[in-house]
């Protein structure tokens, strides 16, 4: 089913930089404030994941909880193959990003 559209207001200004920006890009306005609402939200969940790190990591008996269900699910990676040692570069940020963007 596809959206239907509603007309929101914008500011002179904010309206001026889409259509310039869609002219640039060859794109519609509708589809760049898509594109920047989903960009949003993107932003922001990351932002909220990451202050839920921070707490987390704030508050022993939560970093323990979350410290005992991850070695839990250890256990499913086993495939029977040694694992082999990891530079910490090749380590995979498992649980956010320092800072918020």
């Amino acid at each position: 089913m596809a959206d239907t559209s509603l007309t929101i207001r914008i500011s002179r200004s904010t309206h001026e930089v889409l259509r310039s920006m869609a002219d640039r890009s060859n794109a519609t306005i509708t589809a760049l404030v898509d594109e920047a609402v989903r960009d949003l939200e993107r932003k922001q969940f990351w932002a909220d994941f990451n202050a839920a790190c921070e707490a987390n990591r704030g508050d022993p008996a939560a970093r323990a909880d979350l410290q005992g269900e991850d070695a839990a699910w250890e256990g499913t990676l086993a495939d029977g193959l040694e694992e082999e040692p990891r530079t910490h570069e090749q380590r995979p940020n498992r649980r956010g990003k320092s800072g918020a963007r």
